[in-house]
């Protein structure tokens, strides 16, 4: 799968690994990137970065990739209701005029569901609000984005492909994290239920979609702090060893993406934690899992 002039969504592009894929798409893969986030001035910051790399006149800048991607500031707040409406109307805004500039452009594209929140801690000390963001924004949202990106791509009949990242908490049970998990279980069996529908449209001269689940592990960002998981951790800066680099994750979910994985983790832990949380005995993984993460 070639990314290269295409067009693509990345929500929760304003840290973390959002910013990550965003970053690789535009400089590295050359794609033209829809920055989603509620912090617009940190979104503006990635831009500018993102055009800096283009250099004056859309070449390359000095020490920068030649021919890297454009970028685009969509300041929403997904959770919102209505998030996901005002997400689709920019992105076709901007797949619109980019057609108008060049009649050869390609098209919206690609979708990477990425914004996420977590709460850490006793699920019974859980307080509504915070179980109604993870739900609002990690499932409702990003199956209504989804939802709206291929139903205007099939309307076109235009290929595309979505990445969904989800979480190592998709294949097992994390107790404290119990809503951000079952969140993440959501969104693994609603990326494969959605994939398989679409692939027998393809088969009756659909267009074709890519859908890709990508299951990290732990990872350097401000949700450890934010999320209260740096009590058992420690900070961001601190948890060397415990969770990956962003860059470097981003690196890995592009490449399963291009390459039309189902589902891909990151590095062989990663991978052995997976495939022991899907075949081992639940009571086991459970009580692992409880010992690991207990405040």
């Amino acid at each position: 799968m070639l990314l290269s002039g295409r067009l693509a969504i990345v929500t929760g592009a304003s840290s973390g690994l959002g910013r990550a894929i965003a970053f690789r798409l535009a400089v590295v893969e050359r794609a033209d990137v829809i920055l989603v986030a509620r912090r617009r001035e940190r979104l503006e910051t990635l831009r500018e970065e993102i055009a800096g790399r283009r250099g004056a006149g859309g070449g390359p800048a000095a020490g920068g990739e030649p021919g890297a991607g454009r970028a685009y500031v969509c300041a929403v707040d997904l959770a919102e209701p209505g998030g996901p409406a005002l997400v689709m109307e920019r992105a076709l805004e901007v797949a619109s005029a980019r057609a108008e500039s060049d009649p050869g452009t390609a098209g919206l594209y690609g979708l990477v569901n990425n914004a996420g929140v977590t709460w850490y801690g006793p699920f019974v000390e859980m307080t509504d609000e915070s179980l109604d963001a993870i739900v609002s924004l990690n499932v409702r949202a990003t199956m209504e984005l989804t939802r709206r990106f291929v139903r205007e791509l099939s309307a076109r009949r235009d290929d595309g492909a979505v990445l969904t990242i989800t979480s190592l908490a998709a294949s097992a049970p994390v107790p404290y994290q119990a809503v951000y998990a079952a969140s993440k279980h959501a969104l693994r069996a609603f990326s494969a239920s959605v994939s398989f529908e679409l692939e027998r449209a393809a088969r009756h001269d659909g267009p074709r979609f890519t859908f890709t689940t990508f299951e990290p592990g732990g990872i350097a960002t401000e949700m450890i702090s934010t999320s209260g998981l740096e009590r058992r951790f420690g900070s961001s800066g601190k948890a060397e060893g415990v969770v990956s680099d962003p860059d470097r994750v981003a690196a890995h979910a592009i490449r399963a993406w291009k390459r039309g994985r189902r589902v891909a983790t990151a590095g062989p832990a990663n991978r052995l934690t997976a495939l022991g949380g899907r075949l081992l005995p639940l009571g086991l993984v459970g009580r692992i899992s409880e010992r690991l993460f207990r405040p």
